[in-house]
């Protein structure tokens, strides 16, 4: 990369700006990328407005806390797997509260938002290494009702994404496992 970049600047001179797009950008349109980039800005207003709740807590705010905030309301304000209330103040402290990986980072490594919720500590050490979906299936026939049901209700009301609805329906056994697979989806992150 040194050399690419050595042999531009001394054919065409120093640049004022690099422009880094990403393999899954590639396939996009003109259109798409300008969509994206609108809902960027519109992430960083919201996010700015969070950065102040987070402040006014009397907490240091930074990304991670942003990020934990916009879980909290995502959840409406519990546990997502037990629905035990959660404050705010202990979810971004991280006392007792944790983010949890909906399909483990061992199973999928995926630290994306699409693969974390809102979880107490009791339910995080308790679902260990499953996904979500065999651990609230684990759980019995009614909770795990009520799950699919929540979940449902979520994402037709706006408040999660296709992909996050996606990662919380996925059982262990419909996770790839293939090299190539994994490997191009990993390098997409």
């Amino acid at each position: 990369m040194i050399n690419v970049v050595n042999a531009i600047v001394e054919h065409y001179g120093k640049f004022d700006e690099v422009r880094v797009e990403l393999a899954r950008e590639l396939k996009m349109s003109k259109d798409e990328r300008s969509s994206i980039e609108k809902n960027n800005n519109k992430r960083n207003r919201e996010n700015k407005t969070i950065n102040d709740l987070i402040e006014e807590l009397g907490i240091r705010s930074s990304r991670s806390r942003v990020q934990k905030y916009r879980m909290w309301i995502e959840s409406e304000k519990k546990c997502f797997y037990c629905g035990k209330p959660v404050n705010v103040s202990e979810f971004i402290s991280g006392l007792d509260v944790e983010i949890e990986h909906v399909i483990p980072k061992s199973l999928l490594f995926d630290d994306s938002f699409s693969n974390k919720v809102c979880s107490c500590r009791e339910c995080n050490k308790t679902k260990g290494n499953k996904t979500a979906y065999d651990f609230m299936q684990s759980k019995g026939e009614d909770l795990f009702n009520e799950y699919l049901t929540r979940v449902d209700s979520y994402f037709k009301n706006g408040m999660i994404s296709k992909t996050k609805r996606d990662r919380l329906l996925t059982p262990q056994s419909k996770i790839p496992t293939d090299f190539i697979e994994r490997d191009l989806r990993l390098s997409q992150y």
